[in-house]
């Protein structure tokens, strides 16, 4: 008569088997995972940025963003510049101080410091940190640093941390659409202490482009 059960034997290579197949697909896949997590939360945080200069433009009638009372240098009020722009056309939870990490890293490990420029913390959990300069030039113009998920891990720049620019026209880019100059140390125009700053932007710039060239995909390269 033939044995139609396994043995105890059997059943326990085969879930030992089992087991390190899990061991090494599951981490792969939680990564995975995540990085399109992130990959969601940047092209909402990037959407909620663009329209909200659309509709500061619109309610204007202007062509260029930095007429606007939204593109205009702050001037100490709710009046005009960031502070008007935040409060009058985003949905948030907190404005005001450093709102996004203390810290930042890039992909490789070296420290960056903290995002710049003037913060909301927005309903969707993102953090938006912007600054006016007192020009209509689009070199020094409207710039944007940006934590798709606040002060969570991982404070990764190029994962979860970016810049980016407005060009006249209120069009959203990159500080810099070079996607190889990603995570590289760039030196920050207008930074304190020019090489050893350590800005996020030194080593944010071309990262969100990589994002848009990878079809809004993130990777951990």
């Amino acid at each position: 008569m033939k044995k139609l059960a396994f043995t105890l034997t059997e059943i326990i290579i085969t879930m030992g088997i089992v087991g390190v197949i899990a061991m090494l697909t599951i981490p792969s896949v939680i990564k995975d995972y995540k990085l399109r997590v992130y990959s969601s939360l940047l092209k909402k945080t990037y959407s909620e940025i663009q329209d909200a200069v659309k509709s500061a433009m619109a309610d204007e009638h202007a062509e260029s963003f930095f007429v606007t009372r939204s593109g205009l240098a702050n001037n100490g009020t709710n009046d005009q510049g960031v502070q008007y722009f935040f409060r009058h056309y985003f949905k948030y939870n907190s404005i005001g101080g450093n709102l996004g990490a203390d810290s930042y890293k890039t992909k490789d490990g070296i420290n960056a410091k903290k995002l710049f420029g003037s913060c909301i913390a927005l309903k969707s959990g993102a953090v938006v940190c912007m600054s006016n300069a007192a020009s209509t030039d689009e070199s020094d113009g409207s710039s944007f640093a940006i934590d798709i998920n606040g002060k969570e891990p991982p404070n990764i720049i190029g994962v979860d941390a970016y810049v980016l620019s407005l060009t006249e026209n209120g069009t959203l880019k990159d500080w810099n659409e070079n996607s190889s100059k990603c995570q590289q140390k760039s030196r920050c125009t207008g930074c304190a202490d020019g090489e050893n700053f350590n800005h996020v932007a030194d080593y944010a710039q071309g990262c969100f482009q990589k994002v848009v060239e990878n079809d809004w995909k993130i990777t951990e390269d």
